[in-house]
């Protein structure tokens, strides 16, 4: 009986706590703000990911084919997808 009190008394802390954080806006409210629901967000960051990985993987093959001697352009564009996709 103690833990429901206490459990109890948690929510009525942290309800009153965060106020409007418990509220969802739906999407069309987003939409209406201008801003972006976590899929498009989502889609975006990886179709990003992708380009830049796409990108990488061409100055390698430049670099095979030597297309390019900059060894130096390669390894940043690989950096560069790296840190994107973390």
């Amino acid at each position: 009986m103690k833990d429901i009190t206490i459990q109890s008394g948690l929510k009525t802390i942290l309800n009153s706590g965060l106020g409007n954080l418990s509220r969802v806006d739906n999407a069309s409210s987003l939409k209406q703000k201008g801003e972006k629901s976590f899929g498009e967000s989502l889609v975006d960051s990886l179709e990003n990911v992708n380009d830049l990985q796409l990108k990488a993987d061409k100055t390698v093959e430049d670099l095979a084919t030597v297309k390019t001697q900059s060894i130096y352009k390669t390894i940043l564009a690989f950096s560069k997808a790296d840190i994107r996709f973390v």
